[in-house]
């Protein structure tokens, strides 16, 4: 799991995200479950600041790797 995710938005997750956490203990996706869980309330605002900060972080690392979109792997696989 990311550590400077965690260290940041442990309260937010606990508060927030819970349920995705108490489901899924044993999942090897859980981090990018809680990511979408922590991408959700981003949106709504309703992030501490300290985690609303590493999330932008978060979220531009992704927008600039295609290795993290899933969608756009299977589309340019052949490219």
């Amino acid at each position: 799991f990311n550590k400077a995710l965690h260290s940041a938005c442990h309260q937010d997750i606990a508060d927030h995200c819970d349920k995705v956490v108490h489901n899924e203990p044993d999942n090897t996706e859980l981090e990018g479950k809680v990511i979408k869980c922590l991408r959700i309330q981003f949106r709504a605002g309703k992030l501490r600041t300290r985690c609303m900060k590493q999330m932008t972080i978060v979220l531009k690392q992704a927008a600039r790797n295609y290795r993290l979109n899933p969608l756009l792997v299977a589309m340019c696989t052949h490219e």
